[in-house]
């Protein structure tokens, strides 16, 4: 039988990323973040030009 190549919980909990990955990480979690809110950004994008800037309670 072959041995599998498993980490620890604790070596998981213990990982940091290195710059490159970290960078590459985040850059992949605002990509997902982007696909997944894009319908209701353009909804708030166009609810905010749809509102005058001098409309009431907006000078909050």
């Amino acid at each position: 039988m072959s041995q599998k190549n498993v980490m620890s919980q604790a070596d998981v909990n213990a990982f940091t990323p290195d710059e490159t990955a970290a960078t590459e990480r985040e850059a992949l979690r605002e990509d997902i973040s982007n696909r997944v809110f894009y319908l209701l950004l353009q909804q708030a994008e166009r609810a905010e030009k749809a509102i005058p800037d001098d409309a009431p309670g907006d000078n909050i």
